[in-house]
């Protein structure tokens, strides 16, 4: 996990040295001395990280602007993994989510949550709100998520803001208060078989000697479109029955 720290309205020297209104004096009990050294060594640490202070910033729409600039500088190079709109099915999912990121309300920071397993396709339906349709109207601010989040409006277009977080934790989401959260399930069996064969097979349709297999493979999957993208692929490569019924075996030893 990435952290970048913004001290809006406090002085990151009272954060570092626990003074001021950052003071821990009251704790100072045997019954918190577990507790008190955890915080002091957070405080501490976030304190050393280079962020932004608000009290250095003369406008802060600016100084937000430049946050999700660096930040998208950042993820550029951590290469999400970002699958196709046919593993991810976003079409549907961006039915499910509009109403959540409610576009006509112009007038409010809205934060939506983005739960699910690794490799279940989060990054990708992030991406398809946060740049084909929020950045066109608002500022819309993509955490950990994609390399193509970038901010392109001027401070006097921003009027609201969508953050959209994505996390395999839903603990976080709570600890961040993050009211709304949609939750990514795996591909149902039909589903998952049907991306499997067009990943596996030329036209997406397999061989009738193939069909037991087909569905043998897509099912170790579990429907994770991560799974069902790479052992599509994996299987694509292979030639003979024999070869498919190897593979098979490994996966399930190991899958």
């Amino acid at each position: 996990m990435k952290v970048f720290p913004v001290f809006y309205g406090v002085d990151p020297y009272h954060v570092r040295h626990q003074t001021g209104s950052f003071t821990l004096d009251k704790y100072q009990v045997p019954e918190m001395a577990n507790k008190l050294e955890k915080w002091v060594e957070a405080l501490t640490q976030i304190a050393s990280i280079v962020g932004k202070n608000t009290a250095t910033c003369e406008n802060e729409a600016l100084m937000i602007e430049n946050i999700v600039e660096g930040i998208s500088n950042q993820l550029y190079f951590m290469q999400p993994v970002i699958f196709s709109d046919l593993v991810v099915g976003t079409d549907d999912h961006m039915e499910r989510l509009n109403p959540l990121l409610s576009m006509e309300s112009e007038d409010e920071v809205r934060m939506i949550g983005i739960w699910g397993m690794g490799g279940i396709g989060k990054t990708t339906i992030a991406r398809e709100h946060g740049v084909s349709y929020v950045r066109k109207k608002f500022l819309s601010t993509t955490l950990c998520l994609s390399k193509k989040s970038s901010v392109e409006l001027g401070p006097q277009e921003i009027k609201a803001s969508r953050i959209i977080i994505t996390t395999r934790d839903r603990d976080l989401l709570n600890s961040c208060r993050v009211r709304i959260v949609y939750e990514v399930k795996c591909l149902d069996a039909d589903a998952a078989l049907k991306i499997f064969n067009q990943f596996a097979f030329e036209e997406g349709v397999p061989p009738e000697i193939y069909e037991k297999f087909s569905i043998r493979a897509s099912w170790l999957a579990q429907g994770l479109p991560a799974a069902i993208e790479a052992y599509g692929l994996h299987f694509r490569g292979l030639t003979s029955l024999k070869e498919w019924d190897d593979a098979l075996c490994r996966l399930i030893r190991a899958p």
